[in-house]
């Protein structure tokens, strides 16, 4: 959303909200896949928003 993004002092973009970023790792080391997408849907992932299915490109 354009609310994240912050411009420094020389009009640099930064991205400023991670609030539903996560990574997760087991106990064993290995990524874990998530099963549900959370966000706004105007923003989510394309392929989400047509197939309401989520893979790592997601």
């Amino acid at each position: 959303k354009s609310n994240n993004i912050l411009l420094g002092p020389e009009f640099e973009a930064h991205v400023a909200d991670f609030g539903l970023a996560k990574f997760m790792i087991e106990d064993n080391g290995a990524s874990e896949c998530m099963s549900s997408i959370a966000g706004s849907y105007g923003y989510i992932a394309p392929e989400y928003a047509y197939t309401l299915r989520i893979d790592e490109k997601s």
